[in-house]
């Protein structure tokens, strides 16, 4: 197994959650938020496979604990339900492709480190994820917009090529999706 440390270059396929586990409502339904406007529900038999796909996982990982779960199959199953995303190996125009349809919601409290420039997204009291200007940028646009809108229209204003600015992000996107600091969502309800 191989880890994953970017985006850009993931030496095996890579699986995440298409949205972000709500908190119990007391009445333990399993609540995912999908988009601004639609939330899913799930078995509870499905909490852990939810949980644990809520933060990027690898194909090898997405394996072994389909293994551990005597689930052989649930991976395939979820992919084509939309449950989970699927991005390809060894392929960065292919994760934009699947990325630039989908926006990030951030989960973490954000605070300006005392650089002036990199955002800190804090995990708890002595972890955070720094994520660059340019993504922060991105990620904290007021309307709800695509990856690709978002990227386009930051491009535009800064003046930078949008190659540029999808790189930063996808960099900094891999910490946020590895942590579970932010998650994948579908920009209107399905």
């Amino acid at each position: 197994m191989k880890p994953i440390v970017s985006l850009r270059s993931l030496p095996e396929p890579a699986y995440i959650l298409l949205g972000g586990l709500l908190p119990d409502n007391g009445e333990g339904e399993l609540r995912v938020l999908r988009s601004p406007a639609s939330v899913l529900l799930f078995e509870r038999e499905a909490r852990p496979i939810l949980e644990f796909f809520s933060s990027l996982r690898s194909q090898s990982e997405a394996e072994e604990f389909a293994t551990e779960h005597d689930s052989p199959g649930a991976l395939e199953t979820l992919v084509t339900a939309r449950t989970l995303v699927r991005l390809p190996a060894d392929d960065e125009l292919g994760v934009r492709v699947m990325l630039g349809p989908l926006c990030v919601r951030i989960t973490a409290p954000a605070h300006v480190a005392t650089d002036g420039e990199t955002v800190l997204l804090r995990l708890n009291e002595r972890q955070a994820v720094a994520i660059g200007s340019i993504t922060a940028t991105v990620l904290s646009r007021e309307a709800v917009q695509s990856l690709e809108e978002s990227i386009y229209d930051v491009a535009r204003q800064s003046g930078l090529d949008k190659n540029v600015v999808w790189r930063s992000v996808m960099h900094d996107l891999t910490g946020v999706l590895l942590t579970g600091a932010g998650h994948l969502a579908e920009v209107s309800a399905p």
